[in-house]
C-alpha cells in the first residue's frame, strides 16, 4: 500500500484523465491510413512512419493508465494489466491469423500455406519481430515471398515492451513507498528519469544498428523502445504540459500534424531508420499529444471530426486486416490493376468494421477474463454477450469451411500438364530427338520458352513448387560450396581424377546456381570444375553490404583470395558470374540504375584485368533476368501468365555495360537472356522445369537443363 504522501486528491493528480481523446483517435486514423497507402500503393515514400506514430500513442496511453491505477489504488495489478492487454489484442489478432492461414491454404500453394502457418505461430506469441528480422538478414530467406502476417512485428514490439515497463514502474513505486521523503512529484520524476535513460540508450543503440544492421534495427525491440518511451514521458510529465497557454496549443498541434505529413512524404527506405529519422514522426506526435493534454483539442478538425474518430476506433482492426488482404488478393486479382485496388480497399474496410463490431466490442463489454466481482452489465448501446457468442459461431463456421475446403481441394484430380497440351510435339533440350523447330540447344530451349508463354495451365512441376525456396536450395549437395576457402577448397572441386583441364568459377550465390549446369556441360569434356565462390560476394570488384545492410569486409578479402588462387593454379578457363538486382541493391555507394551498372562493370573490368594473364580464357555469364517467385505466383486460381515477367531496364543497362568491358582476345561475354526469355518475356517455368527457386537463383534442374548451351558457349558455338 502506498504512503500517504503518494496519494493526492483528484485535483492534484497529474495523469491525463481517463477519457477518450478525439485528437488521439484522429492520430490513429492518420497513422493507419499512412501505413495502408504505403503497403498498397507504395506511396507516400515514408508511409511506414505510421507505425512510429502508433508506438508513441501506445506508450502514452498505457503509461497513463498505469499511473492512474496506482494513484487510485496505491498499487499496480499485473494480472489486471495483462488481462486488459489480452482482451484488447488477442481476440482480433486470433481471428485475423486464423482466417489468413485458412485462406492461404485455399488460394496459395501448399508450401507457402505452411510457411504462413509458421509465421502466424510466431505472430500469435508476439515474437514476429525477431522471426522476420532473422528472415530479413538471412541471405537464404530474404529473397522469399512476403508473408501476409509480416505486419504483426509491430504488435510484438509493443507487447515485449509491456513485459518490462510496468515492472520497472512498480519497482520505483515500491522503493518510494519505503521512504517518507518521497512525494508524488518525486516519484513521477524518478519514473521519468528512468524512462529518459531508457529512451537515450535505445536511441543511441538504434543510431548504431540503423547503419550496421538496418533490417534488425527496423524490427528490434531494443531499437524501437525509445519511441514507446517518448510517449511514456509525455504521460509522466502531463502536469507540466497542462500549463501551456490555450492560445499556443493549436499551433503545437498543427505543427505536429505538419511534421507527420512531411515525414510521410519525405522519408524513404534509403534513410537510416529508425534512427535518426523516426525522430521526426515521433516528436511530431508528441506535439499533438502535448497540445491536447489537459483539455479538449481546439481547431483540430482534421483529427477531431467524426470520420477520423471512427477510423481511429477501428484502426486496430484495419491494421490487422490490411496486409493479409493486400497480399492474398494478389492470388485472385491481377496485381496493381484498378480492380485490385478497389477490391483490396473494400475488403479490408468491410472485414475491419465486422471485426470491430462483432469481436472487439463484444469482448470489451463481456466478462471474459474478468474476476466475478468486476463483471458488469453491458453498457447502453453496446453489443451484448449473445452477439459475442454469434461472433464465435461465425468464426467456428469459417474455420470449418476452410478445413473442409482444403480437404476437398486436395481430393480433386490434378489438371493436365501444360507441357502435355502445348509443348508435347516439341523436343526437349538435350533429349536426343531433334525436331525441325529444335535444330540446336538454343532453339530447343526457345521452343519450350515459347510453349511456356502460351500455356494456359500450370504443368506438373518437376521438382514441385513446394520443394522450392532458397533455404532448401542452399542445403542441396549440388549447391553445397557456397563459401569456398582454403578449408574446403579440395572438396569443392569436382570432375574426373585425371581431368586434363580445369575451370575456375568465381562469383556469388548466382555463380553457385550455375555450377550444376557447368559441371554437367564441362566435366564430360574433360574439365575439373573448381568453385571459388562466396555468397553475396560478386565477381566484380565492388564494395557491397550484406543482406540486411551490414558491412561486408569479408567480400573484398575473399575476391583477393580467389584471384590469388587463379594466379597460382592457372586454370584453362575461368567463369565469372554474379547477381544483378541483388548486387545493385547492396552497393555500398548507394548508386542506382545506369550509375550502378557502370560501377559494377568497372569492378568487373578490374577483376578481369587481375586474372587475364593467369588464365587462357575468361567467360563472363550475364545474370539471369529476374523473375517472379513461383511460390508466390503459382496459386490455385492463377495461370502461367501470372509468372511471366519482362527483362528489366536495370538488367539491360548492366548487360550493355558488362559487354563493353568483357572484351579482348581471351574474354567472352555471354548474353544469357535468350536462355530464359523470348522477345523480352520470361516465363517462370520451361517445359515442366521451374526456372528459379526464388526470384533470381536458378533451380538445380534448370541449370542442368542449360548444360548444352553452356557447353556450346565454352566451345564458341
Amino acid at each position: 500500500m502506498a504512503q500517504p504522501t503518494l496519494l493526492q486528491s483528484p485535483a492534484q493528480r497529474s495523469v491525463t484523465p481517463n477519457r477518450k481523446r478525439q485528437d488521439v483517435q484522429g492520430l490513429r486514423a492518420l497513422a493507419v491510413i499512412s501505413v495502408i497507402l504505403d503497403h498498397l500503393l507504395h506511396w507516400p515514400s515514408g508511409g511506414f512512419i505510421g507505425v512510429d506514430v502508433f508506438f508513441v500513442i501506445s506508450g502514452f496511453l498505457i503509461t497513463g493508465l498505469l499511473l492512474r491505477e496506482h494513484e487510485k489504488s496505491g498499487d499496480i495489478s499485473f494480472s489486471a494489466f495483462y488481462r486488459r492487454r489480452i482482451r484488447r489484442i488477442v481476440p482480433g489478432a486470433t481471428v485475423v491469423l486464423a482466417a489468413t492461414v485458412g485462406v492461404s491454404f485455399l488460394l496459395l500453394n501448399a508450401g507457402r500455406g505452411q510457411q504462413v502457418a509458421i509465421d502466424s505461430v510466431w505472430a500469435f506469441f508476439f515474437s514476429a519481430n525477431w522471426h522476420f528480422a532473422a528472415v530479413g538478414t538471412d541471405y537464404f530467406q530474404a529473397s522469399g515471398v512476403v508473408s501476409p502476417v509480416q505486419h504483426f512485428w509491430s504488435l510484438a514490439v509493443e507487447e515485449q515492451f509491456y513485459f518490462v515497463w510496468p515492472w520497472l514502474m512498480l519497482l520505483i513505486f515500491r522503493v518510494a513507498t519505503r521512504s517518507s521523503q518521497w512525494n508524488r512529484e518525486g516519484v513521477h520524476r524518478a519514473i521519468g528519469f528512468v524512462m529518459l535513460a531508457l529512451v537515450v540508450s535505445s536511441f543511441i543503440w538504434a543510431l548504431s544498428q540503423s547503419v550496421l544492421s538496418p533490417t534488425v534495427a527496423y524490427f528490434s525491440t531494443f531499437t524501437r523502445a525509445w519511441e514507446l518511451g517518448v510517449g511514456a514521458l509525455v504521460a509522466v510529465f502531463a502536469t507540466t504540459f497542462r500549463r501551456i497557454p490555450v492560445a499556443v496549443r493549436p499551433l503545437l498541434a498543427w505543427a505536429g500534424v505538419a511534421g507527420i505529413i512531411w515525414a510521410a512524404f519525405s522519408i524513404d527506405s534509403n534513410m537510416p531508420f529508425p534512427a535518426p529519422w523516426a525522430a521526426v514522426p515521433v516528436l511530431s506526435t508528441v506535439l499533438v499529444l502535448v497540445a491536447g493534454t489537459g483539455g479538449d483539442q481546439r481547431y483540430m478538425w482534421p483529427l477531431t471530426n467524426r470520420v477520423s474518430g471512427y477510423v481511429g476506433d477501428i484502426s486496430y482492426s484495419l491494421y490487422l486486416w490490411h496486409f493479409p488482404v493486400i497480399i492474398l488478393a494478389q492470388a485472385v486479382i491481377p496485381h496493381e490493376t484498378p480492380l485490385y485496388f478497389v477490391a483490396a480497399v473494400v475488403s479490408m474496410v468491410v472485414l475491419s468494421v465486422a471485426t470491430f463490431h462483432l469481436v472487439e466490442q463484444p469482448v470489451r463489454y463481456s466478462g471474459w477474463l474478468l474476476p466475478e466481482a468486476q463483471r458488469r452489465p453491458r453498457k447502453r448501446g453496446a453489443l451484448n454477450g449473445r452477439s459475442f457468442q454469434y461472433a464465435g459461431l461465425v468464426l467456428l463456421a469459417l474455420v470449418t469451411a476452410v478445413v473442409c475446403g482444403i480437404a476437398m481441394l486436395k481430393s480433386l484430380p490434378s489438371e493436365p500438364a501444360a507441357s502435355d497440351i502445348v509443348a508435347k510435339p516439341l523436343a526437349a533440350a538435350g533429349s536426343g530427338e531433334p525436331s525441325p523447330v529444335a535444330a540446336s540447344p538454343r532453339n530447343a530451349v526457345q521452343s519450350e520458352i515459347s510453349s511456356a508463354l502460351a500455356a494456359q495451365t500450370f504443368p506438373d512441376f518437376k521438382p514441385p513448387v513446394d520443394s522450392l525456396g532458397i533455404e532448401k536450395w542452399s542445403k542441396r549437395p549440388e549447391t553445397a560450396c557456397m563459401n569456398v576457402s582454403d578449408s574446403n577448397l579440395a572438396s569443392c572441386a569436382t570432375g574426373a581424377a585425371g581431368a586434363s583441364k580445369t575451370v575456375a568459377v568465381l562469383g556469388d550465390s548466382f555463380a553457385v546456381a550455375w555450377l550444376p549446369g557447368i559441371r554437367a556441360a564441362l566435366e564430360p569434356l574433360g574439365y575439373k570444375v573448381q568453385a571459388l565462390t562466396m555468397g553475396q560476394c560478386p565477381a566484380a570488384a565492388v564494395k557491397v553490404t550484406k543482406a540486411g545492410g551490414a558491412a561486408f569486409p569479408e567480400c573484398p578479402a575473399h575476391l583477393d583470395w580467389a584471384t590469388e588462387r587463379v594466379t597460382a593454379t592457372k586454370p584453362d578457363l575461368t567463369i565469372l558470374a554474379s547477381a544483378q538486382d541483388s548486387t545493385f541493391s547492396r552497393l555500398a555507394s548507394g548508386n542506382k540504375g545506369t550509375t550502378a551498372a557502370n560501377e559494377v562493370a568497372a569492378g568487373l573490368a578490374k577483376t578481369i584485368e587481375n586474372i587475364r594473364s593467369s588464365t587462357p580464357r575468361i567467360l563472363v555469364l550475364s545474370s539471369p533476368p529476374e523473375g517472379r517467385d513461383l511460390q508466390e505466383c503459382v496459386t490455385r486460381l492463377g495461370t502461367p501468365a501470372d509468372c511471366v515477367t519482362k527483362v528489366s531496364t536495370n538488367w539491360q543497362a548492366l548487360s550493355a555495360a558488362e559487354a563493353r568491358v568483357a572484351s579482348g582476345p581471351n574474354v567472352t561475354y555471354v548474353d544469357t537472356s535468350s536462355w530464359f526469355c523470348l522477345n523480352g518475356s520470361c516465363p517462370g517455368f520451361v517445359g515442366t522445369t521451374p526456372v528459379r527457386v526464388d526470384s533470381g537463383h536458378l533451380t538445380v534442374e534448370y541449370s542442368v537443363k542449360l548444360a548444352p548451351l553452356l557447353a556450346a558457349a565454352v566451345q564458341g558455338k
